[in-house]
């Protein structure tokens, strides 16, 4: 494996971008173990040399993972086979996942499952990162397509470089290539002499995908004589940088109207932009379970006109049988959780505090960390006790509901989330997330109970004083 003329392999301007992408957004860090999606195409391929040449000096751990989608017949199974090959040319462990398509697999489907596979095997082996091979010009494929269908500004900022994968453990899906064009992709793997394989698909026009990168771009481009794909890339990363704004504003006016789990004040919202009361009421939505995946703009219209109007009375319903109302100046989203049989109780330290409503009772203790037994030094699992540095906290504590807004940084997990996410990944039931207690100082949420640990005031070399926890059924 050889660099161009008179160089080593980081001296090719793929690799170089890319090491200037992962360092710039802080994709990979030294010493990762990384799961890589090998569908044997040019994106994934490059994506494997070039992660390899720079893996060099960063200790990374690789496994190339193919998903075999069962279509394609003997077409896929050449595919598996060579992306089989190169992997072990490379030196890189591989795996093999398939696919059961069932009737009419439509694009979507296929993508979710595929990484629905490469999220498990992250899971399996403890990866930290799962690597796909998007780059530049499937970003401007991705803005143009849900420009047509009418997206927001979270939908234009488009690909993302970094989200967290659901079912892989906390691990982060990355793109690294998010910044190369294809058509320097295929020039480094024509300076290597490097092979790939070409699925027939990509060239189908029954696929949405094709149709944009055949058809519609290269028809724009001609007609106005601009480079669309670099424009359409452009836009992302300006909606990309103003998604941070229009989130605060969301999460402002929402906790203003905060009247407990899924009940909302919302005087004063007609005076917001219509984008502003979108984004709340997508946060809304996602809070009372729906699925990402589900929301559109299309889907509040109704109810921003009605917000905006100022209507005393408005009903729908929402996509996974979400029920929705406006009645005396209050929103309600869902089935809204009773805030007065919530109450919150402050911790005593030491001593025992009931939380009547969660059916159970907190009781603390300090203790020198000469006291802790050797097997409860490391959080665990389905946590009933856990442990603090005493000193590193922020009295008073208390037991209480989860609200909205509240983060949490799971302890062992790879950076703060919201608590609604940490119940989805423990696959805590939807209907019994609302009665979670969690405990509290006065930085936040330290403990979900029952469910996970936080990192902050983690028990250390040098601790002094040990805070212990203990839930017990009251």
């Amino acid at each position: 494996m050889s660099g161009g003329p008179g160089g080593g392999p980081n001296d090719d301007p793929l690799v170089a971008r890319v090491r200037a992408t992962v360092e710039r957004e802080g994709l990979l860090g030294s010493s990762e173990q990384i799961v890589l999606g090998l569908s044997g195409g040019p994106d994934s391929v490059a994506l494997l040399h070039v992660l390899v040449d720079l893996s060099a000096d960063r200790d990374w751990e690789l496994l190339a993972v193919h998903v075999h989608h069962g279509v394609r017949g003997e077409e896929a199974d050449q595919d598996a086979y060579f992306a089989r090959s190169i992997a072990e040319s490379l030196g890189v462990a591989f795996g093999t996942r398939t696919i059961v398509p069932g009737p009419n697999p439509s694009e979507d489907r296929l993508r979710r499952k595929r990484y629905h596979h490469l999220g498990s095997e992250a899971l399996g082996i403890g990866a930290t990162a799962v690597a796909v091979g998007h780059h530049r010009d499937d970003q401007a494929e991705t803005v143009l397509h849900r420009m047509v269908r009418g997206t927001g500004i979270r939908g234009l900022a488009g690909i993302p470089y970094r989200r967290e994968l659901v079912g892989s453990g906390g691990a982060f899906l990355v793109r690294p290539l998010l910044d190369c064009t294809r058509e320097s992709i295929l020039e480094f793997l024509s300076g290597r002499h490097i092979s790939w394989r070409e699925d027939s698909t990509n060239a189908d026009p029954r696929y949405t995908r094709s149709r944009i990168r055949h058809e519609v771009i290269p028809v724009m481009e001609e007609a106005m004589g601009a480079n669309v794909r670099e424009a359409l890339s452009r836009l992302a990363l300006l909606a990309r940088d103003t998604l941070p704004i229009l989130e605060a504003e969301a999460a402002r006016i929402l906790q203003q109207g905060a009247e407990g789990r899924g009940r909302l004040r919302i005087a004063g919202w007609q005076d917001h932009p219509a984008v502003v009361i979108g984004e709340a009421l997508r946060t809304s939505f996602l809070d009372a379970g729906g699925r990402a995946g589900s929301f559109s703009l299309e889907m509040v219209a109704g109810l921003i006109d009605a917000i905006r109007s100022g209507k005393s009375e408005y009903r729908t319903t929402w996509p996974g049988k979400i029920p929705v109302q406006i009645r005396q100046g209050r929103l309600t989203v869902g089935e809204a959780g009773d805030s007065k049989n919530r109450e919150t109780f402050p911790i005593e330290v030491p001593g025992a505090t009931p939380c009547p409503w969660a059916g159970l009772e907190i009781r603390t203790r300090l203790l020198a960390p000469s006291e802790l037994d050797s097997p409860i030094r490391h959080p665990s699992a389905g946590l009933q006790r856990c442990w603090f540095d005493w000193e590193a906290l922020t009295p008073p504590l208390e037991v209480r509901a989860w609200r909205r807004g509240d983060r949490f940084h799971p302890f062992g997990g790879p950076g703060v989330k919201e608590i609604r996410e940490v119940l989805s990944d423990a696959k805590v039931p939807r209907e019994d997330r609302d009665t979670v207690p969690v405990v509290a100082d006065r930085d936040g949420v330290i403990w979900i109970i029952g469910v996970r640990q936080g990192s902050r005031a983690e028990v250390k070399e040098g601790t002094r004083k040990v805070l212990l926890l203990e839930s017990e059924d009251a």
